[in-house]
């Protein structure tokens, strides 16, 4: 029997000599490993066996079995040690025949040669029927794990066995570390608080975590699959941005992945959730028939950020309807946030407020106040309350009072606080302070006219009791005595002129008091109005008059001229003794004429000339005073002065005398008052 003839009795080779169904053979030899191992051994095995059938010789027909035949030569060493597997061929009692450096690596044993025994733990394996192939794992004295493919050939010297070895350590190990992070990933999804689900084209769930059920309200089917019935194929996207209604159908179209979509779910019960979705295709021979989707409940989360938004925008709108500019800053000043007032009134964009420091809004004369308070809140925890000029993008300064608290957020501090514009309160201020003084000034007017009057009172009871009892006193005498001394009579006279005095003066000051007093301008000669007042009071000083040469007649009102010569000269006469001097000087000048009168009599405390001028004041009053007189002339000269658009001034000291100067503006015809 020759080679090819062996072979096709083994069955290996096919009639014509070809390889007789080689698949069917290595999948006896492998068990596991994978399409590419079989197809390795596969074309090994073929290049073996065509090897040996092109190097040995025929095999006896069972006739010719008896003749002598030539010795069968041994296999060719070196082209098996080509093979990548190990090849072992032992007899019937297991000695090795043939074997390859391979099968030595993976059996660990470099002493296995021809003629050597095949390890008896190897053999014991192998015991099977005979001709049946075998194929078996194996684990050597090293720890790897071995695919043993066992083959037995008859040959006329007996049974003979073809030893295929691979080794399947690797493969193996993949397998269990594939087993076991297929434990690990199926622990974690059912561990999962998110819901994961695999579903395919038709909408028929083909896997789903525990959490799918809770979450999605999924339930299993009797095929082992789940139903889609619960949530159907349309979600509602609550965010603005997701226009589609059918995520996982899309994402099977379009091949483009979902992440992190917010869509709402109604429940039959009318129990609204909300849960985001993400979803990946998942592909089956280059194209996706499957997706892949996660979905995590966010209904709490969702409510929460719907109620953070809506407070968000309540606290927009609060700061946005404060009456003042509100304001935030961090520690040197820069603005994070503000409200629209602030825009609006300082006159800033929003990128030049983001340029600028709160100091810099106010003006420069206020800024280092501004800065210090700042400093002081950031280092003090001190909150500030000042007020400062506020400077707007045109340059208009506005009075605005700023305050401030330190706020922390995410352990960053800000100043936060608000300004108020102060400019009506600063009016009503100033209004308030007006109405103050007003009513101070009243109540000072009041208190001075009370005092007017009680000096009023005082002086009119001595002014007019003084010459009436003279008056009466004198009359009695005269009536009681047949022949009175004319002296009498003389005194009544000049009783009655002081009584007609005092009763004139106050119906002129009246008149004055009441404006119906009109000037009537005409030429009026000031020195002879001054000699006649000289001869009135009949002074007991010395009289010395100075007057100009020339223009002595100017354009006065003679009455108001008659009545302001008469009083100064009166007073300086009451005032100064024999031994004195009063002095009278007239001038013309600019349109005015100047009377000044200068004693050398007692004079006036400091404290009385701002009041000298007052109505019914002297420097003395009521019973106790030195002098007589109503208090009346030197307000009756302040007025006619101011009838005429003159003034008064005073310049007197105690025990030195008095100077009294008066101007008076020239009047022509059409003078109004």
């Amino acid at each position: 029997m020759n080679t090819i003839s062996a072979a096709r009795h083994a069955g290996i080779v096919n009639s014509s000599g070809g390889v007789n169904d080689i698949t069917g053979v290595a999948d006896k030899v492998l068990t596991v490993g994978g399409v590419g191992l079989l197809v390795f051994l596969v074309i090994g095995l073929a290049l073996w066996w065509r090897y040996r059938a092109s190097v040995s010789k025929e095999i006896p027909s069972d006739e010719e079995a008896s003749a002598d035949t030539p010795e069968e030569p041994s296999f060719h060493n070196a082209w098996i040690d080509r093979l990548s597997v190990g090849v072992v061929v032992v007899d019937s009692t297991y000695q090795v025949e043939q074997v390859n450096v391979r099968a030595r690596s993976l059996l660990c044993d470099d002493a296995l040669s021809e003629g050597a025994v095949l390890p008896q733990a190897l053999a014991q394996r192998m015991l099977n029927e005979e001709g049946a192939p075998l194929s078996f794992r194996w684990h050597n004295d090293s720890g790897k794990a071995l695919s043993v493919q066992v083959e037995t050939l008859r040959r006329s010297d007996g049974l003979h066995r073809v030893i295929t070895l691979l080794d399947n350590t690797r493969v193996l190990r993949t397998e269990a570390t594939l087993r076991e992070t297929d434990r690990l990933l199926r622990a974690i999804l059912q561990t999962s608080v998110a819901a994961v689900a695999v579903v395919n084209a038709h909408g028929t769930i083909t896997y789903a975590n525990k959490q799918a059920e809770s979450i999605l309200g999924l339930k299993s089917g009797t095929d082992g699959t789940w139903t889609y019935e619960q949530i159907g194929w349309t979600l509602t996207p609550v965010d603005a941005d997701m226009a589609t209604r059918r995520p996982l159908h899309d994402v099977l179209h379009t091949h483009k992945t979902v992440r992190d979509m917010r869509c709402a779910v109604t429940w039959p019960d009318g129990t609204r959730k909300y849960i985001s979705l993400n979803a990946a295709p998942l592909p089956h021979d280059k194209r996706p028939s499957q997706v892949v989707f996660s979905v995590q409940e966010i209904t709490g989360r969702y409510q929460a950020e719907q109620q953070l938004r809506k407070e968000q925008h309540f606290a927009e709108a609060a700061i946005n309807s404060l009456p003042g500019l509100f304001f935030m800053v961090d520690a040197n000043g820069r603005y994070q946030r503000w409200n629209e007032t602030l825009k609006s009134v300082a006159g800033y964009t929003e990128d030049e407020l983001h340029d600028h420091t709160l100091d810099e809004l106010v003006a420069e004369e206020d800024r280092p106040r501004m800065r210090e308070a700042i400093r002081t809140l950031f280092g003090e925890n001190i909150g500030f309350r000042i007020e400062v000029q506020l400077v707007t993008h045109c340059g208009t300064r506005v009075p605005y009072v700023f305050t401030g608290a330190r706020f922390t957020i995410n352990e960053t501090s800000y100043a936060v606080g608000v300004a108020l514009d102060i400019t009506a309160q600063r009016k009503r201020e100033r209004a308030l302070q007006e109405a103050r003084r007003e009513a101070e000034d009243a109540r000072a007017n009041a208190e001075q006219m009370n005092a007017l009057k009680t000096s009023f009172l005082a002086n009119m009871s001595h002014e007019v009791r003084t010459p009436l009892t003279a008056m009466i006193g004198y009359a009695n005498i005269m009536v009681e005595e047949e022949n009175p001394p004319e002296r009498f009579a003389s005194h009544i006279v000049t009783g009655g002129k002081r009584l007609l005095n005092t009763l004139d003066d106050i119906l002129l000051f009246s008149q004055l008091e009441a404006g119906t007093y009109m000037p009537s301008p005409a030429p009026v000669d000031i020195e002879a109005h001054i000699k006649e007042a000289v001869r009135s009071a009949a002074p007991q000083a010395k009289v010395v008059i100075d007057g100009p040469d020339n223009a002595k007649h100017v354009s006065l009102d003679r009455g108001a001229v008659a009545c302001i010569a008469r009083h100064l000269i009166r007073n300086a006469a009451a005032f100064t003794d024999r031994e004195g001097q009063i002095t009278v000087s007239i001038g013309h000048e600019s349109g005015k004429s100047r009377l000044t009168v200068r004693d050398t009599g007692a004079g006036m405390p400091a404290s009385y000339i701002p009041r000298a001028t007052q109505p019914f004041t002297q420097a003395s009053t009521g019973m106790a005073r030195v002098h007589e007189g109503s208090g009346l002339g030197l307000a009756i000269v302040h007025k006619m002065a101011q009838l005429m658009q003159g003034s008064v001034s005073i310049e007197s000291a105690e025990g030195e005398g008095t100077t009294v100067t008066v101007w008076m503006r020239h009047l022509d015809a059409t003078y109004h008052n």
